[in-house]
């Protein structure tokens, strides 16, 4: 089976992780990060509250510290390809969801090539809203992004407070905050693949779109870390509803482009 499968329409492009969706809501990203899996049993309950400072993932296997301040008031949930965080009930007479408000910060882990594709070299500086890189790990980059709207009630003194806070703290956080104490052998490889997906996607979506009016319906990645390549499928619809389909493996010299130096038509 496919390793990473993704579908959508005319500017689907992993939908910048969102990035017009997530930019309507007052955060962005762009092209889309690795989400990291859901956190451990002891980082949060069944109403996602906050319960230790330690969110800790099992697939990448990194541990993030959070603020104390985020304990107890703060959520964290799955948020596209992202991990969100923010105070609990920050909107209570909008919403009866309790984390549909509060969002402080996302949590992001993507090829840095893919950054350096989308905003520039210095990727951070031209990031549509403020960022921190967390850490760079063999062509990957673990980073936050923070709200840049209003994302609580202003009259309510108790909860601009508490945000307000739980803003100030996550500001603070820098890469001494991110450990890989403990990581496996098996997080290790799914790093790399990681990375190998996020490249051969942010070419598919940025160099392989084509001519004729159709459009990338449906993608497909299976990566091969052993070769340091991967097999690509894309479907692709026209505007008369014909539909294609092209597989090619593409190899990479290393980590440090989207582009491949090598592509073989496999069908």
């Amino acid at each position: 089976m496919p390793d990473i499968m993704k579908t959508g329409g005319r500017l689907v492009r992993r939908a910048a992780f969102g990035l017009v969706a997530t930019l309507l809501m007052g955060v962005a990203g762009c092209a889309a990060p690795v989400a990291p899996d859901t956190p451990a049993p002891d980082t949060l309950d069944d109403t996602f509250t906050i319960r230790s400072t330690a969110y800790h993932d099992d697939a990448y296997g990194f541990t993030l510290t959070l603020p104390e301040r985020f304990v107890g008031r703060g959520y964290v949930v799955k948020d596209g390809q992202a991990v969100r965080f923010g105070l609990k009930d920050a909107m209570p007479h909008d919403t009866d969801d309790p984390t549909e408000a509060g969002a402080v910060m996302w949590l992001g882990v993507q090829a840095t090539a893919t950054l350096q594709d989308q905003f520039g070299e210095d990727w951070a500086l031209d990031f549509p809203v403020g960022c921190r890189a967390l850490a760079e790990r063999d062509g990957l980059t673990y980073y936050l992004w923070f709200a840049s709207d209003i994302q609580f009630d202003p009259t309510e003194e108790a909860i601009v407070a508490a945000y307000r806070a739980m803003e100030e703290s996550a500001g603070a956080l820098d890469g001494s905050a991110l450990s890989f104490e403990g990581q496996t052998a098996a997080q290790r490889a799914h790093e790399r693949e990681a990375v190998l997906r996020d490249l051969a996607e942010q070419y598919a979506y940025t160099r392989m779109q084509p001519v004729d009016g159709a459009y990338i319906e449906q993608l497909a990645i299976e990566p091969d870390t052993a070769t340091g390549s991967c097999v690509l499928t894309l479907r692709y619809r026209d505007d008369a509803g014909g539909v294609r389909t092209t597989t090619e493996r593409l190899w990479y010299d290393g980590v440090d482009s989207v582009i491949p130096a090598t592509r073989e038509a496999l069908s």
